[in-house]
């Protein structure tokens, strides 16, 4: 899911009125493309990202495109952007982060306490665990 928050009674033709998503693996490689209209938005707008059997697409690059504005407007504002995931775990990923493990607490010590030669191995520990998950 995508979500934008737009306020038209304050931009009027700084705000978009036609917005495309691109979506896949690479630039040369679009699996997934929409466009949607907005008339006049103010607040959050939603998109959903999710194909027909409503699973999320797995991608490694996205682009949005602002193809058309209010009143036929050059330039354009976009107050917020958000990209929403599934969900994957009640774990929450600085646990993971932090210890390599799905049910680890995080330890006492902040990144902060960590000298330089702790802090490069804390770091390579957690991503050898990040890449096998």
């Amino acid at each position: 899911m995508m979500m934008f928050y737009f306020d038209y009674k304050n931009d009027e033709s700084y705000t978009p009125s036609k917005i495309q998503i691109k979506m896949g693996s690479s630039h040369q490689d679009i699996s997934f493309r929409t466009t949607t209209t907005f008339n006049e938005p103010q607040g959050w707008q939603f998109i959903d990202l999710r194909d027909k059997y409503r699973k999320p697409h797995r991608v490694f690059w996205v682009q949005i495109q602002i193809i058309q504005n209010h009143q036929n407007g050059r330039d354009t504002h976009v107050r917020h952007v958000r990209i929403l995931g599934p969900q994957r775990s009640r774990v929450s990923a600085r646990n993971r982060v932090f210890t390599g493990e799905p049910h680890g607490e995080i330890p006492e010590k902040s990144l902060l306490d960590y000298d330089d030669e702790d802090f490069s191995t804390f770091v390579d520990h957690s991503l050898v665990h990040l890449s096998l998950r």
